[in-house]
């Protein structure tokens, strides 16, 4: 179905730790994709159990440092395709929003993507607003990131653009 998402174009990257309750509704969401990484910082409860009924993932553990360095880890895995897809386990991906970026990474002149988000707590999807648009996908080549207060920013080169749709 989602052929235009395959390997040699975009891979998902997923960063967790104790995500069991989380972490099934993302990959679910992801099932259309080749191949998805979940980058998990040795989680002690069944976040890798529920990863691995996923046939598409990869479950990677590495010692969590910072988010920067889970970051440039997790991209430091999709260094083979053109574009990477940033998410944590307590997100969402609609349709509607995989539905526009396979649309905006056939342009050329675009190079990194920001999208709004609602996300989970405890498996309930919450639309808080408490934070604005964020980077989340980007070409692997032109990417940076930066340790930002306790989280991480991605700095990109060249043009951006915004999803209408939300994750």
């Amino acid at each position: 179905m989602r052929k235009e998402l395959s390997k040699n174009k975009v891979i998902p990257y997923v960063l967790s730790f104790n995500e069991e309750d989380n972490i099934g509704s993302i990959l679910h969401d992801l099932k259309d994709f080749e191949e998805v990484l979940v980058v998990d910082s040795f989680s002690t409860d069944k976040t890798e159990e529920i990863v691995n009924q996923f046939a598409n993932t990869k479950f990677i553990q590495h010692r969590f440092v910072s988010h920067s360095e889970q970051h440039k880890f997790a991209i430091s895995l999709c260094n083979s395709v053109d574009w990477c897809i940033r998410l944590d386990a307590d997100w969402r991906i609609s349709a509607a929003a995989l539905n526009e970026i396979i649309k905006i990474i056939e342009s050329p002149e675009v190079n990194a993507i920001s999208v709004r988000f609602d996300f989970a707590i405890h498996g309930n999807i919450t639309s808080v607003g408490l934070y604005g648009p964020v980077t989340c996908i980007f070409r692997t080549a032109n990417v940076a990131v930066l340790q930002d207060g306790h989280t991480e920013r991605i700095v990109t080169t060249g043009n951006a653009t915004s999803l209408v749709a939300k994750f």
